[in-house]
Protein backbone atom coordinates (compact mmCIF):
# COMPACT_ATOMS: atom_id res chain seq x y z
CA UNK A 1 0.00 0.00 0.00
CA UNK A 2 2.98 2.37 0.75
CA UNK A 3 4.37 1.67 -2.77
CA UNK A 4 1.45 2.85 -4.47
CA UNK A 5 0.81 5.47 -2.06
CA UNK A 6 3.95 7.43 -2.53
CA UNK A 7 3.76 7.11 -6.17
CA UNK A 8 0.19 8.79 -6.49
CA UNK A 9 1.30 11.17 -3.64
CA UNK A 10 3.72 12.19 -6.27
CA UNK A 11 1.51 12.45 -8.94
CA UNK A 12 -1.22 14.51 -6.76
CA UNK A 13 1.92 17.15 -5.83
CA UNK A 14 2.09 17.39 -9.36
CA UNK A 15 -2.00 17.49 -9.89
CA UNK A 16 -1.83 14.74 -12.39
CA UNK A 17 -3.48 12.16 -9.79
CA UNK A 18 -6.95 13.22 -9.49
CA UNK A 19 -8.65 9.88 -7.65
CA UNK A 20 -7.58 7.09 -6.11
CA UNK A 21 -9.44 3.93 -4.75
CA UNK A 22 -8.19 1.94 -1.45
CA UNK A 23 -9.92 -1.64 -1.13
CA UNK A 24 -9.54 -4.68 1.17
CA UNK A 25 -11.86 -7.55 -0.25
CA UNK A 26 -13.17 -10.61 1.52
CA UNK A 27 -9.95 -12.75 0.82
CA UNK A 28 -8.05 -9.84 2.63
CA UNK A 29 -6.14 -8.95 -0.81
CA UNK A 30 -5.42 -5.15 -0.47
CA UNK A 31 -6.15 -2.97 -3.81
CA UNK A 32 -4.85 0.33 -4.61
CA UNK A 33 -6.26 2.23 -8.12
CA UNK A 34 -4.70 5.36 -9.12
CA UNK A 35 -6.04 7.57 -11.67
CA UNK A 36 -2.89 9.48 -12.32
CA UNK A 37 -2.63 10.81 -16.03
CA UNK A 38 1.02 11.72 -15.32
CA UNK A 39 2.42 9.04 -17.39
CA UNK A 40 -0.70 7.40 -20.37
CA UNK A 41 -1.78 4.07 -18.84
CA UNK A 42 -0.66 1.85 -21.98
CA UNK A 43 2.65 3.09 -21.56
CA UNK A 44 2.67 1.97 -18.00
CA UNK A 45 1.38 -1.06 -19.02
CA UNK A 46 4.16 -1.48 -21.82
CA UNK A 47 6.88 -0.79 -19.90
CA UNK A 48 5.56 -3.32 -17.22
CA UNK A 49 5.85 -5.88 -19.61
CA UNK A 50 9.01 -5.19 -20.73
CA UNK A 51 10.19 -4.94 -17.52
CA UNK A 52 8.47 -8.38 -16.60
CA UNK A 53 10.39 -9.68 -19.37
CA UNK A 54 14.10 -8.39 -19.40
CA UNK A 55 13.71 -5.80 -16.28
CA UNK A 56 14.62 -3.12 -18.02
CA UNK A 57 12.27 -0.38 -19.47
CA UNK A 58 10.55 1.22 -16.70
CA UNK A 59 12.89 4.20 -16.01
CA UNK A 60 9.39 6.57 -16.60
CA UNK A 61 7.54 5.25 -14.15
CA UNK A 62 10.37 5.23 -11.03
CA UNK A 63 11.98 1.83 -12.09
CA UNK A 64 12.08 1.52 -8.14
CA UNK A 65 8.53 1.01 -7.49
CA UNK A 66 7.93 -1.09 -10.19
CA UNK A 67 11.23 -3.45 -8.80
CA UNK A 68 9.71 -3.66 -5.23
CA UNK A 69 6.51 -5.59 -7.16
CA UNK A 70 9.02 -8.35 -7.27
CA UNK A 71 9.49 -8.02 -3.32
CA UNK A 72 5.56 -8.08 -3.00
CA UNK A 73 5.04 -11.44 -1.36
CA UNK A 74 1.66 -13.23 -2.72
CA UNK A 75 -0.47 -13.21 -5.78
CA UNK A 76 -0.13 -9.80 -7.30
CA UNK A 77 -2.50 -8.72 -10.02
CA UNK A 78 -1.73 -5.01 -12.08
CA UNK A 79 -5.06 -4.07 -14.25
CA UNK A 80 -4.66 -0.85 -16.16
CA UNK A 81 -7.41 0.74 -17.99
CA UNK A 82 -7.54 3.32 -20.93
CA UNK A 83 -10.01 3.96 -24.15
CA UNK A 84 -12.85 1.44 -22.51
CA UNK A 85 -10.09 -1.27 -22.35
CA UNK A 86 -8.61 -3.28 -19.89
CA UNK A 87 -4.84 -4.99 -20.07
CA UNK A 88 -3.84 -7.43 -17.16
CA UNK A 89 -0.42 -8.52 -15.87
CA UNK A 90 -0.47 -11.43 -13.36
CA UNK A 91 1.98 -13.12 -11.19
CA UNK A 92 0.91 -15.97 -9.33
CA UNK A 93 1.71 -17.01 -5.45
CA UNK A 94 4.13 -19.61 -6.27
CA UNK A 95 4.87 -18.87 -9.86
CA UNK A 96 7.25 -16.87 -11.85
CA UNK A 97 7.59 -14.27 -14.14
CA UNK A 98 4.10 -12.47 -15.18
CA UNK A 99 1.16 -13.14 -17.41
CA UNK A 100 0.18 -9.94 -19.92
CA UNK A 101 -2.74 -9.69 -21.74
CA UNK A 102 -5.74 -7.57 -22.54
CA UNK A 103 -9.36 -8.77 -21.35
CA UNK A 104 -12.58 -8.72 -22.78
CA UNK A 105 -14.65 -7.76 -22.15
CA UNK A 106 -13.25 -5.17 -19.83
CA UNK A 107 -14.53 -4.64 -15.97
CA UNK A 108 -15.47 -1.29 -14.50
CA UNK A 109 -13.26 1.00 -14.03
CA UNK A 110 -12.98 1.44 -10.15
CA UNK A 111 -13.38 5.20 -10.10
CA UNK A 112 -15.65 7.69 -12.18
CA UNK A 113 -12.83 8.09 -14.29
CA UNK A 114 -11.70 6.97 -17.63
CA UNK A 115 -8.55 4.98 -17.13
CA UNK A 116 -5.82 4.10 -14.50
CA UNK A 117 -3.92 1.24 -13.12
CA UNK A 118 -4.50 -0.61 -10.12
CA UNK A 119 -2.07 -2.66 -8.01
CA UNK A 120 -4.03 -5.69 -6.26
CA UNK A 121 -1.75 -7.93 -3.89
CA UNK A 122 -3.10 -10.79 -2.02
CA UNK A 123 -0.85 -11.48 0.94
CA UNK A 124 0.88 -14.56 1.57
CA UNK A 125 -1.15 -17.34 3.91
CA UNK A 126 -0.17 -16.01 7.89
CA UNK A 127 0.40 -12.69 6.59
CA UNK A 128 -2.36 -10.45 7.96
CA UNK A 129 -4.04 -7.95 5.92
CA UNK A 130 -4.80 -4.34 6.57
CA UNK A 131 -7.64 -3.08 8.44
CA UNK A 132 -10.77 -0.86 7.30
CA UNK A 133 -9.87 1.61 9.89
CA UNK A 134 -5.75 1.63 9.27
CA UNK A 135 -7.39 2.07 5.37
CA UNK A 136 -9.57 4.60 6.23
CA UNK A 137 -6.60 6.76 8.18
CA UNK A 138 -4.02 6.03 5.25
CA UNK A 139 -6.79 7.53 3.09
CA UNK A 140 -7.74 10.86 4.84
CA UNK A 141 -4.20 11.58 5.40
CA UNK A 142 -3.56 11.07 1.83
CA UNK A 143 -6.58 13.51 0.99
CA UNK A 144 -5.83 16.24 2.90
CA UNK A 145 -1.83 15.95 2.29
CA UNK A 146 -2.68 16.37 -1.22
CA UNK A 147 -5.16 18.98 -1.31
CA UNK A 148 -7.92 18.20 -4.63
CA UNK A 149 -7.10 14.08 -4.78
CA UNK A 150 -10.52 12.48 -3.93
CA UNK A 151 -9.62 9.08 -1.46
CA UNK A 152 -12.13 6.22 -1.57
CA UNK A 153 -11.81 3.43 0.73
CA UNK A 154 -13.86 0.44 1.12
CA UNK A 155 -13.56 -3.02 2.26
CA UNK A 156 -16.31 -4.57 -0.05
CA UNK A 157 -18.76 -5.29 3.29
CA UNK A 158 -19.37 -1.55 4.17
CA UNK A 159 -20.13 1.73 2.58
CA UNK A 160 -17.28 2.95 0.91
CA UNK A 161 -16.19 6.08 2.93
CA UNK A 162 -14.73 8.90 0.88
CA UNK A 163 -12.41 11.72 1.53
CA UNK A 164 -11.76 14.62 -0.02
CA UNK A 165 -9.94 17.98 1.25
CA UNK A 166 -9.68 20.89 -1.15
CA UNK A 167 -8.11 23.37 1.65
CA UNK A 168 -5.74 21.04 2.57
CA UNK A 169 -4.32 20.80 6.31
CA UNK A 170 -6.73 23.48 7.77
CA UNK A 171 -9.88 21.88 6.50
CA UNK A 172 -8.55 18.96 8.51
CA UNK A 173 -7.77 21.28 12.08
CA UNK A 174 -11.13 23.09 10.81
CA UNK A 175 -12.37 19.30 10.83
CA UNK A 176 -11.38 18.02 14.10
CA UNK A 177 -12.10 21.68 16.25
CA UNK A 178 -15.45 21.51 14.80
CA UNK A 179 -16.68 20.33 18.40
CA UNK A 180 -14.52 22.61 20.82
CA UNK A 181 -14.61 26.02 22.01
CA UNK A 182 -12.02 27.86 19.50
CA UNK A 183 -10.07 30.90 20.76
CA UNK A 184 -10.55 31.81 17.05
CA UNK A 185 -12.78 31.48 14.36
CA UNK A 186 -9.72 29.93 11.64
CA UNK A 187 -6.73 28.10 11.61
CA UNK A 188 -3.93 29.17 10.95
CA UNK A 189 -2.38 27.99 8.17
CA UNK A 190 1.19 28.48 6.32
CA UNK A 191 3.27 27.08 3.28
CA UNK A 192 6.81 27.71 2.74
CA UNK A 193 8.69 25.92 -0.17
CA UNK A 194 12.18 25.72 -1.25
CA UNK A 195 15.30 24.00 -3.04
CA UNK A 196 12.62 21.27 -3.86
CA UNK A 197 11.18 21.13 -0.48
CA UNK A 198 7.70 22.41 1.06
CA UNK A 199 6.59 22.73 4.51
CA UNK A 200 3.05 23.69 5.94
CA UNK A 201 0.79 23.33 9.53
CA UNK A 202 -2.14 24.61 10.08
CA UNK A 203 -2.68 25.97 13.24
CA UNK A 204 -5.63 25.99 15.90
CA UNK A 205 -5.85 27.13 19.27
CA UNK A 206 -8.94 25.58 21.67
CA UNK A 207 -10.30 26.34 25.70
CA UNK A 208 -9.49 23.01 25.95
CA UNK A 209 -6.56 21.21 28.14
CA UNK A 210 -4.16 18.99 26.21
CA UNK A 211 -4.70 18.75 22.15
CA UNK A 212 -3.78 16.93 19.39
CA UNK A 213 -0.69 17.64 16.84
CA UNK A 214 -0.56 14.98 13.62
CA UNK A 215 2.62 15.35 11.84
CA UNK A 216 3.87 13.84 8.47
CA UNK A 217 7.00 13.48 6.19
CA UNK A 218 5.22 13.32 2.49
CA UNK A 219 2.57 10.06 3.48
CA UNK A 220 4.23 8.92 6.15
CA UNK A 221 3.17 9.61 9.90
CA UNK A 222 6.21 10.38 12.14
CA UNK A 223 5.86 11.71 15.88
CA UNK A 224 5.15 15.03 17.02
CA UNK A 225 8.74 15.79 18.16
CA UNK A 226 9.82 15.71 14.72
CA UNK A 227 12.60 18.36 13.80
CA UNK A 228 10.33 20.01 11.54
CA UNK A 229 7.08 20.41 14.24
CA UNK A 230 9.80 21.82 16.80
CA UNK A 231 11.16 24.07 13.77
CA UNK A 232 7.24 25.63 13.20
CA UNK A 233 6.94 25.63 16.83
CA UNK A 234 9.86 27.87 17.50
CA UNK A 235 9.09 29.95 14.85
CA UNK A 236 5.67 30.61 16.06
CA UNK A 237 7.29 31.48 19.88
CA UNK A 238 9.98 33.52 18.56
CA UNK A 239 7.03 36.11 15.91
CA UNK A 240 5.21 35.85 19.04
CA UNK A 241 8.01 37.25 21.43
CA UNK A 242 8.42 39.56 19.28
CA UNK A 243 5.01 41.32 18.86
CA UNK A 244 4.71 40.71 22.99
CA UNK A 245 8.33 42.24 23.37
CA UNK A 246 9.39 39.74 25.65
CA UNK A 247 12.25 36.52 25.51
CA UNK A 248 11.68 33.60 23.31
CA UNK A 249 12.41 31.56 26.30
CA UNK A 250 9.57 33.44 28.43
CA UNK A 251 6.76 31.35 26.17
CA UNK A 252 7.79 27.65 27.05
CA UNK A 253 6.31 25.39 24.44
CA UNK A 254 4.26 23.27 26.58
CA UNK A 255 2.35 26.12 27.84
CA UNK A 256 2.04 27.55 24.24
CA UNK A 257 0.92 24.32 22.71
CA UNK A 258 -2.11 23.99 25.54
CA UNK A 259 -5.20 23.54 23.63
CA UNK A 260 -3.30 23.56 20.23
CA UNK A 261 -4.76 21.21 17.12
CA UNK A 262 -2.21 21.37 14.60
CA UNK A 263 -0.98 19.55 11.42
CA UNK A 264 2.64 19.89 9.95
CA UNK A 265 3.76 18.04 7.11
CA UNK A 266 6.85 18.27 5.40
CA UNK A 267 7.28 16.85 1.90
CA UNK A 268 9.90 16.30 -1.17
CA UNK A 269 11.58 14.48 -3.55
CA UNK A 270 10.72 10.32 -2.87
CA UNK A 271 13.93 9.00 -0.98
CA UNK A 272 15.54 12.24 0.39
CA UNK A 273 13.32 13.11 3.42
CA UNK A 274 14.20 9.56 4.35
CA UNK A 275 17.83 9.65 4.02
CA UNK A 276 18.70 13.12 5.48
CA UNK A 277 21.86 13.34 7.71
CA UNK A 278 21.86 15.37 10.83
CA UNK A 279 23.33 18.03 9.44
CA UNK A 280 20.78 18.08 6.51
CA UNK A 281 18.12 17.88 9.32
CA UNK A 282 19.03 21.25 10.31
CA UNK A 283 19.18 22.65 7.23
CA UNK A 284 15.64 21.61 6.82
CA UNK A 285 14.95 23.29 10.28
CA UNK A 286 16.47 26.58 9.38
CA UNK A 287 15.02 26.74 5.75
CA UNK A 288 11.51 26.49 7.91
CA UNK A 289 12.50 28.88 10.48
CA UNK A 290 13.65 31.41 7.94
CA UNK A 291 10.84 31.35 5.83
CA UNK A 292 8.13 30.56 8.13
CA UNK A 293 9.02 33.92 10.56
CA UNK A 294 8.17 36.84 8.34
CA UNK A 295 4.68 35.01 7.66
CA UNK A 296 4.36 34.18 11.18
CA UNK A 297 4.88 38.17 12.19
CA UNK A 298 2.23 39.06 9.81
CA UNK A 299 -0.56 36.27 10.89
CA UNK A 300 -0.54 36.88 14.31
CA UNK A 301 0.44 40.61 14.36
CA UNK A 302 -3.21 42.52 15.00
CA UNK A 303 -4.86 39.29 15.67
CA UNK A 304 -6.82 39.49 18.21
CA UNK A 305 -6.25 35.66 19.71
CA UNK A 306 -2.29 36.99 20.00
CA UNK A 307 -2.75 38.41 23.77
CA UNK A 308 -4.58 35.46 24.82
CA UNK A 309 -1.64 33.09 23.23
CA UNK A 310 1.30 35.31 24.96
CA UNK A 311 -0.91 35.40 28.30
CA UNK A 312 -1.18 31.37 28.43
CA UNK A 313 2.55 31.27 27.46
CA UNK A 314 3.32 33.42 30.33
CA UNK A 315 1.33 32.40 33.21
CA UNK A 316 2.65 30.23 35.97
CA UNK A 317 2.78 26.63 35.59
Amino acid sequence: MRLLMDAAFEEARCLSCTHLALEVDALGALSVFDAGCAVPARARLEALTQWASDGMGVSALRRAAWDALAAVPGAVRVDVWEDARQWCALRVADGWGWKVGELCPAERVPCAVRGGTRLWCLPERGERSVEREVLADQGRALAFLAPGLTVQCSDGASPACTFHYPHGLAQRVDELTASLPRLHAEPFSFDVRWDGLRARCALQWCDVDGGLQLAFLNTCAVPRQSPHVAACLHTVRAALAVLADVPVAALPSFRLMRGLTAVFAVDGPPGRLETLSPAEVREVEAGICERLYPLALEAFGGHPVTPRLVSQALASV
